[in-house]
């Protein structure tokens, strides 16, 4: 999430296809009212399947082979990305300040 995000970059960088994601300014029908509403932030999220029973350790395989193994992208701080993998199997991308 953050408000520089770009969700193309990030797929180019990772070289995957996310489960959802969108730019600050994306713009949606919210609930149903119709209303439309603007997204504050930018987000880009890949998720694993759910398991049953729980498996941590298989979905965190299956999201690490989605996206690259090449450590000079994983390593590059100065890009600004966070990763935040969450207990519900999914992965966001955070742009730090």
């Amino acid at each position: 999430m953050g408000e520089e995000l770009v969700p193309e970059e990030i797929s180019k960088l990772l070289s995957a296809v996310p489960t959802s994601a969108y730019a600050k300014g994306h713009q949606y029908p919210s609930g149903s009212s119709g209303r439309i509403a603007t997204k504050k932030s930018g987000m880009w999220r890949l998720r694993a399947k759910e398991a049953e029973p729980e498996d941590l350790d298989g979905q965190v395989s299956e999201l690490l082979g989605q996206v690259t193994s090449d450590l000079s992208v994983w390593g590059t701080s100065r890009r600004g990305f966070a990763l935040i993998c969450s207990a519900v199997g999914s992965w966001a991308v955070e742009m730090r300040a």
